[in-house]
Formats: C-alpha cells, sequence, structure tokens
C-alpha cells in the first residue's frame, strides 16, 4: 500500500479517532485491516498516545475536580476518573490527611455540612462519616 502525502495528512487529522473501525470513522472507502496498516506505517498507536495525552494534562488532572477536567478537555467523567486513579492511585490524599488538627476543626466545626465539604473537595456523606469517626475516636 502506498501513503500518499495528503492521505497521510487525512489520517493524522483523525489520529485520536483511534482503533481500526474501519474507513466510515475517517470518511475513506477502506476496511479495519488497511486502516491498522495505514496506522501502523505512520506510526500512529492509540494506546501510546492516549497515555500520553493523559501524561501531560497530569497538572489539571492533580488540581481540578474530575467534573471540572471533563469539562475543560472534553472528556467524560469516567475516563477522568478511571486516569486519575491510574496516574496517582487510588486517593491523591494522603492516608489520614482529615485527622490533622486544623482539618478535623474544620470537619467539626459547627457549619452547614455542604459548605464544609465543598472547602475540602469531598461529598457531604463522606464528610459525615469523617464527622462520625473523628467523634467516636474523641470518646475513647
Amino acid at each position: 500500500m502506498i501513503v500518499t502525502p495528503e492521505l497521510a495528512q487525512h489520517m493524522e487529522r483523525f489520529r485520536a479517532a483511534g482503533g481500526a473501525r474501519g474507513g466510515a470513522v475517517l470518511g475513506l472507502p477502506l476496511g479495519a485491516t488497511s486502516i491498522k496498516r495505514i496506522r501502523r506505517l505512520l506510526g500512529h498507536h492509540y494506546i501510546a498516545d492516549r497515555a500520553a495525552w493523559w501524561e501531560a494534562q497530569a497538572a489539571d488532572l492533580a488540581d481540578l475536580t474530575i467534573d471540572a477536567f471533563a469539562a475543560r478537555h472534553g472528556c467524560s467523567v469516567g475516563s477522568v476518573s478511571q486516569a486519575r486513579a491510574a496516574l496517582f492511585g487510588a486517593s491523591l490524599r494522603p492516608a489520614g490527611w482529615w485527622r490533622a488538627p486544623d482539618v478535623a476543626a474544620l470537619i467539626l466545626a459547627d457549619r452547614p455540612r455542604a459548605d464544609i465539604a465543598d472547602q475540602l473537595g469531598v461529598s457531604v456523606g463522606s464528610l459525615g462519616r469523617l464527622r462520625w469517626a473523628l467523634r467516636a475516636s474523641a470518646a475513647e
């Protein structure tokens, strides 16, 4: 197969389309096998390309909420959640972060739970569980 400069440019434009879903995605009268061969010749590798893209966005991924990242970069919330876990592990915060004196005081403050949850970046339900755990450990 001969890859013309025009075909290579067209394939580069649709590089992020990923996989070998056939020519219909690319607007070409080619089958999946031909698409795969052309991508291999051009050095397009969907999985490696996506991994590099996520790594390039690591700063935003660490700083923004999942919803904010998804909105800014046009991704699904699920893909952002999975990428964050893959790059940073199950949690960005160290274990026991909520027991630090200043954070514990904020969690136990006599303020609306929704306000505190927003400030800490956790759900209201999670804040309730943290409050319960802090009060239980104080009672011991």
